[in-house]
C-alpha cells in the first residue's frame, strides 16, 4: 500500500495498521491509516563516481529524471538496470528533500567495475578436440556503452576469426547498430568447410525489455575437400563450389532477466525468421524460422533452476533442397550433451552417411548451485532432449517400436566463471545409445550453455 502511494508521487506517505479484537468471536479488525502527504516530484538527478562511463549513458539507464513524478518503482529498477549493465560493481541510489519545495533530489553512486578483458587459454572439446583461443573484448568501450570483441580460436578441427561491434544506443537513440565480421575454417567427418562473411543490422528497443532488429547476412561458403563422402547430397555441395549467401533476418526478442550472464530470474523470448532468396543476389534459397525460450527461477539462495526450449525450421523457397549448411545437426555442448556434435542427423539411407535435418527440437534443464562463491566455481545438473527431422516428417509421427523419437543425454559438470567467460567441464552420458555411440561424453569448452 505504501508503495502504491509512493508510485503515485507521495514520497512520504506512511500507512500504519490498527488492530481491534473482538469480543465475541476469535477474529480481528484491522484498520489502515493512511497520510499521504504532498505529493512530490524529482528534483536534481546527481551522479557520482563514473570516472569511465559518460553522464547521458547513465541517464538513459534510469526511470527517473527532472520534473517527473516521484516514483519508488522508478528509482528500484533504476538500480536493477544500472546493476543489470555491467559496468559497475557497486550501485547506490539515494533520495533527500530539495530546498524547493514539494521536490525529491536524487543522488545515483556508482561504482565503476572492470569492463574489458584479453584471455586466452587451451582445451578439449568434441567440436574443436584441441584447441587454443585468444579474446580481447570490451563491454563499455569509451565509457558509451559500445560492445566490441575480437576472438581467434584454433583448434586441429577448426579456425574461428571473428570481430563483433555493438552501440546499443545508435546516434543516442533507441536504435541500436550491431556489425559482425568472421571467417572459418572447419573440418567435419564428412568433408571440410570454408566460410568467409559478416553482417549488418539495426535493431529498435520498443521497451527496456522487449527489441527487434533486422539484419543483413553475406556470407561466401565452400565445401574444400568431400574426403571419403560418397552420398549424392554431400557430392551436390561438393560439385556447386563457392556459394554466396545473401538473407535478410528478422528478430523479435524479450529479455526479463536480473542479469545477462548467469542470470537468477526471468525469462527470455524470441522468435526469428531468415530470408535468403534470388533477389537478393545469393545462390542458396531457404526461409529458416526459430522460436526459443528460456526461463530461470531462484530456488534457495543461489541455486538455480533453468530450462530452454528451442524449435527450428527450414524449407526451400523454390521446393528444392535446402543447403547442408543451413540445415540442423544436434549433439554436443550446446545442444543435447552426452552426444558427440553434429551427430544427431537424418542419414542418408543409402550411405548411413548424416545430412541434417529441416526441423530441429532441443529441450534442456538445469539446476545450477554454488560450490565455491567467492571463487566464482559453481556445479551443474542437466537433462537435455531433442532431435532432428526431415522435411516430411515431424515429431508425432515418428513411430516408437521403429526408433526413438527423442534423443536423450543427462549428466553432471563444474563452472567457472573467468574472466575470459564461463568455463564449462561437463560429463554426458547418452540414454539411449545406438550401437556405434559413445555412452559417455566429457566436453570442456567456453561460453553458457544455451
Amino acid at each position: 500500500m505504501t508503495t502504491a502511494m509512493n508510485d503515485k508521487g507521495y514520497a512520504l506517505a506512511l500507512v500504519s495498521p490498527r488492530v481491534t479484537k473482538r469480543t465475541e468471536y476469535p477474529l480481528a479488525d484491522v484498520t489502515y491509516n493512511a497520510e499521504k502527504g504532498n505529493k512530490f516530484r524529482f528534483g536534481k538527478v546527481e551522479i557520482v563516481g563514473n570516472t569511465k562511463t559518460i553522464d547521458r549513458v547513465i541517464r538513459r539507464s534510469i526511470d527517473v529524471s527532472d520534473g517527473r513524478t516521484y516514483t519508488s518503482t522508478g528509482l528500484k529498477k533504476s538500480k536493477a538496470n544500472l546493476t543489470r549493465s555491467g559496468y559497475f560493481k557497486d550501485v547506490k541510489i539515494s533520495t533527500k528533500p530539495s530546498d524547493i519545495p514539494q521536490e525529491m533530489d536524487v543522488k545515483v553512486e556508482v561504482q565503476e567495475g572492470p569492463t574489458g578483458t584479453l584471455s586466452g587459454g587451451l582445451g578439449f572439446s568434441s567440436v574443436d578436440s584441441i584447441f587454443g583461443v585468444v579474446q580481447l573484448s570490451e563491454n563499455n568501450l569509451l565509457g558509451r556503452g559500445w560492445k566490441a570483441s575480437l576472438n581467434a580460436q584454433v583448434g586441429t578441427r577448426r579456425a574461428v576469426f571473428s570481430l563483433d561491434f555493438r552501440d546499443p544506443y545508435f546516434l543516442d537513440s533507441d536504435f541500436s547498430l550491431l556489425l559482425n565480421a568472421y571467417n572459418t575454417d572447419t573440418e567435419y567427418t564428412d568433408f571440410d568447410r570454408k566460410a568467409t562473411g559478416g553482417k549488418i543490422g539495426f535493431g529498435y528497443s520498443f521497451t527496456r525489455n522487449t527489441s527487434g532488429s533486422m539484419s543483413f547476412r553475406l556470407d561466401k561458403e565452400e565445401i574444400t575437400d568431400a574426403g571419403n563422402a560418397v552420398s549424392p547430397i554431400l557430392q551436390e555441395e561438393f560439385d556447386k563450389g563457392k556459394q554466396n549467401v545473401r538473407s535478410v533476418i528478422f528478430h523479435l526478442g524479450r529479455n526479463t532477466t536480473d542479469r545477462h550472464i548467469d542470470p537468477s530470474r526471468g525469462t527470455v523470448q524470441s522468435a526469428t525468421v531468415e530470408y535468403a532468396g534470388d533477389f537478393l543476389g545469393g545462390d542458396v534459397d531457404f526461409v529458416k524460422y526459430f522460436l526459443n525460450k528460456k526461463a530461470y527461477f531462484p530456488v534457495y539462495g543461489q541455486t538455480v533452476l533453468s530450462g530452454n526450449l528451442l524449435w527450428g525450421h527450414v524449407v526451400s523457397t523454390e521446393g528444392g533442397t535446402v543447403s547442408l549448411f543451413e540445415r540442423f545437426f544436434l549433439g554436443g555442448p550446446y545442444t543435447i550433451r552426452g552426444f558427440e556434435a553434429r551427430t544427431i542427423s537424418p542419414v542418408d539411407p543409402n550411405t548411413n552417411e548424416r545430412i541434417g535435418g529441416n526441423k530441429e527440437l532441443v529441450m534442456n534443464v538445469e539446476l545450477l548451485f554454488p560450490l565455491f562463491g567467492e571463487l566464482g566455481f559453481k556445479g551443474v545438473l542437466f537433462f537435455d532432449m531433442g532431435n532432428t527431422w526431415g522435411q516430411d516428417e515431424w515429431p508425432w509421427e515418428m513411430n516408437p517400436w521403429n526408433g526413438p523419437s527423442f534423443r536423450y543425454g543427462a549428466g553432471f559438470g563444474l563452472r567457472w566463471y573467468s574472466p575470459m567467460g564461463p568455463l564449462r567441464f561437463e560429463w554426458g552420458w547418452n540414454l539411449n545409445p545406438e550401437p556405434v555411440e559413445d555412452k559417455l561424453v566429457m566436453e570442456f569448452t567456453i561460453g553458457t550453455a544455451f
